[in-house]
């Protein structure tokens, strides 16, 4: 899941990082021992969040040297598709042609019958 703050805490230390598009992160913790390892999703991944809470587990994190994997498990809780548009241009000239750029994303848990037909 794309843009889900991760946290990762213990009694002397918290490190913060944020998932790619992809759903990957990375985050790097500077002293061995049990860690918190949570998960909060982005408020515009909303159909995302089980009862607005965020996921956590916990982890032992051995020495520098250690490098693993923690999958959080997120789930949708609605299944429905999410779309954004963001239209912008830089300017508007009177008698002369203008740029558009539009954006658009599903932010929703499943594809979207209108991007699927393009």
């Amino acid at each position: 899941m794309p843009q889900v703050t991760v946290t990762a805490q213990n009694n002397n230390n918290t490190a913060f990082t944020s998932s790619d598009n992809n759903g990957n992160y990375f985050i790097g913790v500077s002293d061995s021992g049990l860690y918190t390892v949570t998960a909060q999703p982005n408020i515009n991944y909303p159909l995302f969040v089980q009862g607005n809470c965020a996921v956590q587990t916990s982890y032992a994190y051995l020495d520098s040297f250690t490098i693993d994997t923690i999958n959080l498990n997120l789930k949708p809780t609605i299944l429905c598709p999410n779309m954004y548009v963001d239209i912008s241009t830089p300017m508007l000239r009177r008698c002369v042609s203008n740029i558009y750029t539009v954006n658009y994303k599903n932010n929703g848990t499943v594809a979207s019958p209108i991007l699927s037909l393009m």
